[in-house]
Order: structure tokens, then C-alpha cells, then sequence
């Protein structure tokens, strides 16, 4: 049942991003409930530990961008969406393996995004829709990680 509901939230999730660019709350907390209630039973609190590694990443990316001139990063550059698809993707797996999806997702969506770039499918101001790609990537990653686990 819980792969289930992975599978129509994130695809509703990336739907919605990759259509208007912005997420609606409801399959967030959906995911992010499940996902907490399945950690709990698990008698995990690995949810609390990826809570503060996203805080770190919010932190390294403010400061690039900080060292870089940007002052507004939020809502320009990186969307409130995004972080909360972190979150809710981060109730649903342990540190290591939350370390693992983000490094490569983040990797795929680069490779991604450089080859549209490449093959001029997009401009260089093309916006991501970083939390879309991220629950794409989070199925398939998933499946393995319940697989393995």
C-alpha cells in the first residue's frame, strides 16, 4: 500500500510542477504523513537527522549564492516546493539513504538538464522544476531502497 501512495503522490507532485509551477500542499502532507507513520513503526527517527542535513543544504546554497552576489535565493532561484519535496521525500528514508537519493537525483537531473541544453530542447534560463524531477527520481529510487531494505 505504501508503495502506492509513493507512486500516485510523486506522479502528482511532478504533474502539477511540471504543469504551473507550483505544488499544492495536499499531496505533500500525504507523502510526508505516510511517510512518518511507516518511519515510526520502524522506530526510526531518521526523519529528524535528514531534517537537519536539508538545513544544511539550505544553508551551503545561500551561502554560494551569497558569495556570488545573489541576495534572493528563495522563491527566484530555489522554490519553497522543492524544500518541502525534501522533506516530505526525507520522512520516508534513513540518513544514508536520503543522502544517497539526493546526490542522484541531483546528478540525474543535471545530466538531464545538460543534455536538453546540449541538444538545444531548452535555453540556458530555462527555471528546473527541480521538486517534479525529484519525485520522478524518487520512485524507481524507492523501489530499489524497499527492495534492498
Amino acid at each position: 500500500m505504501s508503495f502506492f501512495i509513493v507512486i500516485v503522490t510523486c506522479l502528482l507532485i511532478a504533474w502539477q510542477d511540471f504543469r504551473t509551477r507550483e505544488i499544492h500542499i495536499a499531496p505533500l502532507i500525504l507523502l510526508g504523513v505516510t511517510g512518518l507513520m511507516t518511519m515510526w513503526r520502524a522506530e526510526s527517527v531518521g526523519f529528524l537527522v535528514n531534517g537537519g542535513i536539508i538545513g544544511a543544504l539550505l544553508l551551503v546554497i545561500h551561502l554560494v549564492y551569497f558569495l556570488k552576489g545573489e541576495r534572493q535565493v528563495m522563491n527566484r532561484l530555489l522554490g519553497w516546493g522543492d524544500v518541502w519535496v525534501l522533506v516530505a521525500v526525507g520522512c520516508w528514508l534513513d540518513p544514508q539513504g536520503f543522502v544517497w537519493f539526493y546526490c542522484l537525483a541531483s546528478a540525474w537531473i543535471a545530466l538531464g538538464t545538460l543534455t536538453l541544453l546540449r541538444l538545444k530542447r531548452i535555453d540556458k534560463n530555462y527555471l528546473i522544476p527541480f521538486a517534479g524531477w525529484l519525485c520522478i527520481a524518487f520512485v524507481p529510487y524507492f523501489a530499489v531502497y524497499q527492495w534492498i531494505r
